[in-house]
């Protein structure tokens, strides 16, 4: 199991409009194989949206990352990960 945390910056005033456009990506990113459970958070002073999302293997994770980068350059141009942290988990 892999999990991937990504964080994305953003002006308050622009959250909701992130968290729409990730959300809008979500059901192409859910279809692929292997994915387990995407959620995304919300800070509460409105400027990060965290996605957090399980996948099944690495090649599920390869799968998910070069189709979220294509789904989130178009749903959100101007907002790319600031950063990403990855878990390794045998099961």
């Amino acid at each position: 199991m892999i999990t991937s945390s990504n964080s994305f910056p953003c002006e308050p005033k622009q959250q909701e409009n992130l968290v729409r456009a990730l959300r809008d990506a979500a059901p192409e990113l859910g279809a692929l194989p292997g994915i387990v459970a995407p959620t995304l958070h919300r800070s509460l002073d409105g400027t990060r949206v965290v996605n957090y999302v399980q996948v099944r293997s690495v090649e599920d994770y390869e799968n998910l990352r070069k189709s979220a980068s294509k789904v989130t350059s178009i749903a959100s141009p101007n907002s790319q990960p600031e950063s990403q942290m990855l878990t390794f988990t045998k099961l």
